[in-house]
């Protein structure tokens, strides 16, 4: 029987956040398709990845000072908080560095370079049996209709979120409906936040989905 493979385009957060969920199925005994992901860049991280050396094919264009335009709270890995890795709850905006170095020195994130070099050998497949090609037509545009309501609305977020409450639903993934709610207020704060000037929203600090724990103030001018 011919090897099932998928590819993983980008090493980025997104990138990096469907390996660990692969990564984490196989820990529990799952078995998993074999896995393989493309990178431009020389490590993993995407156009997150900061580097001094400069150069499209290799390295991204990002800067040592920049900070992250949204709060850290709402790209939180439920299995391992900024709050873990810095040993203390920190300011929710943050230069881009310090917020991937927490991916980075994961040692979960760790083991998934190897699958950005070389893809692990496959021990089979499975996992969902799936519906009828019908039913995923009927669910795809059941999802479409919504989507294009909530872009009349303007209220895109709010799609996003029942979106993926109905995705945690079918698998194992520990972030629960009350996170994605907590974040969905985040976002919708994040918002309001930026309406009375684009230099102060970042005086309002947030608190972890994941943690519970309040970010301090920034001491950033």
């Amino acid at each position: 029987m011919e090897k099932k493979r998928v590819a993983v385009i980008g090493a980025g957060p997104s990138g990096l956040a469907l390996l660990r969920a692969f990564q984490s199925a196989e820990e529990k005994g799952a078995e998993i398709l074999e896995l393989v992901c493309f990178e431009k860049q020389l490590e993993c991280g995407g156009l997150w990845n900061f580097s001094e050396s400069t150069g499209v094919e290799e390295h991204g264009s990002m800067y040592k000072d920049l900070y992250i335009n949204g709060p850290k709270e709402v790209n939180e890995y439920v299995d391992y908080s900024f709050e873990e890795h810095f040993g203390k709850p920190i300011g929710s905006y943050l230069r881009v560095p310090s917020s991937w170095i927490t991916s980075r020195e994961s040692e979960q994130i760790q083991a998934l370079r190897e699958v950005c070099q070389a893809p692990h050998q496959d021990r089979g497949h499975g996992g969902l049996s799936l519906p009828s090609i019908e039913e995923m037509k009927a669910h795809s545009e059941k999802w479409g209709v919504a989507e294009r309501e909530a872009l009349a609305k303007r209220d895109v977020k709010t799609f996003q979120a029942n979106y993926v409450k109905e995705l945690i639903g079918l698998t194992d993934c520990p972030v629960t409906p009350q996170m994605v709610d907590e974040t969905l207020q985040m976002g919708s704060d994040w918002d309001k936040h930026k309406e009375p000037g684009i230099m102060s929203y970042r005086d309002h600090p947030f608190r972890s989905a994941v943690t519970g724990s309040l970010a301090p103030e920034h001491q950033t001018p």
